[in-house]
């Protein structure tokens, strides 16, 4: 699956959780997001929250500015894991706020190919 095929599907996640009534943050869908010929790097996004591997100890928000990461209103940094992961909070705009973190994230962060090889699917926390 290519990246764009994959951007469309945040528009459904965040109608999937605009849908569901859930205590849990970021509604009760997450989008997994994948290169299946490798475990790294990962990312799974909610409705205003993403979490995604994060190979340093530095603050996310510092260092994804740095790699022209287009970070939304209000991206922090929740909870890091040094050279783990790093889970991240921010305001939940629109479709399209969100659709570009994800592709400068994948593009810029991990430094990726806007190619095929990504696999992505929905998983019902609940």
């Amino acid at each position: 699956m290519n990246l764009n095929a994959i951007l469309t599907l945040v528009d459904e996640l965040r109608e999937r959780n605009a849908q569901t009534a859930t205590a849990l943050l970021g509604g009760a869908f997450c989008l997994s997001i994948e290169r299946p010929t490798s475990d790294i790097p990962w990312l799974q996004l909610k409705s205003g929250v993403i979490n995604f591997y994060y190979d340093d100890d530095a603050p996310p928000e510092d260092r994804l500015a740095a790699k022209s990461v287009e970070l939304p209103p209000g991206f922090r940094c929740v909870e890091l894991a040094p050279e783990k992961y790093a889970t991240c909070e921010f305001e939940d705009v629109d479709a399209h706020t969100t659709r570009r973190l994800v592709r400068s994230l994948v593009l810029n962060y991990f430094d990726l190919p806007d190619d095929d090889s990504y696999s992505a699917e929905f998983i019902d926390l609940r």
